[in-house]
């Protein structure tokens, strides 16, 4: 695989086994997830040195199938890595690793958060994002409320001793079967959006939504709006929400659109645009690519 990096200098980086399979950047440093050999996982750090980005040290998942860095979330010295198939003494319940850099700049193993209450096939650790001193961890495969209904756990860091742990679960209020509510995360300050692409579920096809959270007085989260695509409400294969993207007043949701149920490569995409309007969020633009192509999936992948 490659990665494609952008800027003052524009490098493409190489690795194998799916290499690219997840990005983050933070300032010099940046971190690329791959699959590797058996779907074990990896993670090369790169830093810019001398005007250009050079790998200084690859994390190696353990066992195979873990798909360790499926998913990353990177700021100042914190990295948090997604490890959604480790089995952890059933299947496919998941973990997620946070690693802290050393005196020498190299990251190395903090802390390894779990689900209390983990149970087969829950994936958690398939979304994760880090902002300040919150990690949220999308588990769109839990079964609590129902068959992949999801949720998603958050964890504080403690000041105390820098070590991270649970205090609140978040779940759709309208929450049904298949949902996969914690496929995509998001969070700006008091703000947290997460994804659920196959909320509405009618098979074969889902029109999805996006479900904003606000932090009440720096401490618990609540509920406030779910996202719709205006123009696009009652189209069941909208699969909204399958990336979400938050920065500041700008919340950015993206769609797959799937075309034809049989063939995923019919996916064009789509990408829709809000801003804050007082306490509430309102879809100000839709986008779309200007020469559109089945099976690029306009909007698969976000950032902003």
């Amino acid at each position: 695989g490659r990665v494609y990096v952008y800027g003052a200098v524009e490098q493409e980086l190489t690795g194998s086994g799916f290499f690219g399979v997840s990005v983050s950047l933070d300032n010099d440093t940046l971190v690329v997830g791959g699959e590797g050999p058996n779907r074990t996982g990896y993670v090369t750090v790169f830093k810019y040195l001398d005007d250009e980005w050079k790998g200084i040290q690859v994390l190696n998942g353990i066992h195979e199938g873990d798909s360790f860095g499926t998913s990353l979330a990177l700021k100042a010295d914190t990295l948090v890595v997604g490890v959604p198939f480790s089995d952890n003494e059933g299947k496919h319940r998941g973990s997620v690793d946070v690693y802290t850099k050393n005196g020498d700049g190299l990251f190395v193993e903090q802390q390894k958060l779990y689900a209390d209450d983990a149970a087969d096939f829950d994936d958690f650790g398939r979304a994760v994002v880090l902002h300040n001193d919150t990690i949220a961890v999308g588990v769109m495969g839990e079964d609590d409320q129902g068959q992949e209904v999801g949720s998603v756990y958050l964890f504080q860091r403690r000041h105390v001793d820098g070590k991270w742990s649970e205090f609140q679960r978040l779940r759709a209020e309208d929450g049904s079967p298949h949902d996969g509510f914690g496929e995509a995360v998001a969070i700006y300050q008091d703000t947290l959006v997460v994804g659920t692409n196959m909320k509405k579920r009618d098979l074969p096809g889902a029109s999805g939504g996006a479900y904003v959270f606000s932090r009440i007085n720096g401490s618990e989260w609540k509920p406030t709006q779910r996202l719709h695509a205006r123009e696009d409400k009652d189209n069941d294969d909208l699969q909204f929400g399958g990336t979400v993207a938050i920065d500041q007043e700008t919340i950015v949701v993206g769609a797959m659109e799937l075309l034809d149920d049989s063939e995923e490569n019919d996916s064009v995409g789509k990408a829709y645009i809000y801003r804050r309007n007082g306490a509430s969020w309102t879809e100000s633009l839709k986008l779309v690519p200007s020469d559109p192509v089945h099976g690029h999936i306009f909007g698969r992948i976000l950032a902003i």
